[in-house]
């Protein structure tokens, strides 16, 4: 998988080093393999916390651009490695 997650939010929180950031809800949502890394709330926004390497403030709006490649690897970790201590 060499395509990038690419997605846009708004800071809603800022704590010790680390932000909340709101993702809009998007139809192809449902159908994405990374829907896994968000936490999506019951009004369908989705938040996801992160470093805040750039110093963001609340209200700032972000782009936040996952690597395919570590999409790939993040899967396996979660699907694979799981499979293998059950067998």
């Amino acid at each position: 998988m060499n395509e990038d997650l690419i997605e846009e939010g708004i800071i809603k929180e800022c704590r010790n080093g680390l932000v909340k950031v709101e993702l809009l809800f998007h139809e192809e949502c449902d159908n994405c393999s990374a829907k896994i890394i968000c936490s999506q709330t019951s009004d369908k926004s989705r938040v996801i916390e992160l470093e805040n390497s750039v110093n963001s403030k609340v209200g700032d709006r972000v782009q936040i651009i996952i690597p395919g490649s570590q999409l790939t690897n993040l899967s396996l970790k979660l699907y694979l490695i799981p499979l293998i201590i059950v067998l």
